[in-house]
């Protein structure tokens, strides 16, 4: 009889666990944004990144050369003598990524590629 009755109380509690649990509804974050400058731009010209992420709140841009902004828009220039412009083309197509979260920690990540002109 006793073990019945802790069966009981047992799976009583644990139903009022589950009955208790917060559902999270929260929509999840999908990244994204538009470069408002041109996307092909000389050394020293500065790109512009609109935001147009839906529902986050904490925002990451990582420029791909050691350099990142934690701004919800954010704007670049690699200078004429940045590490990352290499392409014996001249013309050097860089990433954006931009990661997006939410209140409860789930992110999205867009990337983007620009292309810097470096003519010598």
């Amino acid at each position: 009889m006793k073990k019945t009755k802790l069966t009981l109380i047992a799976f009583a509690m644990a139903l009022m666990a589950v009955a208790c649990k917060k559902e999270d509804n929260s929509p999840k974050p999908v990244a994204g944004f538009n470069i408002t400058s041109n996307d092909t731009l000389d050394a020293d010209e500065t790109f512009e990144f609109t935001n147009t992420s839906e529902n986050a709140t904490v925002f990451r841009w990582d420029f791909r050369d050691g350099t990142s902004a934690t701004t919800t828009n954010a704007t670049k220039n690699y200078g004429w003598d940045s590490d990352i412009l290499t392409a014996p083309s001249g013309y050097n197509t860089i990433g954006i990524q931009l990661t997006a979260k939410n209140a409860n920690g789930d992110s999205s990540v867009v990337t983007k590629n620009i292309v810097v002109k470096l003519f010598l």
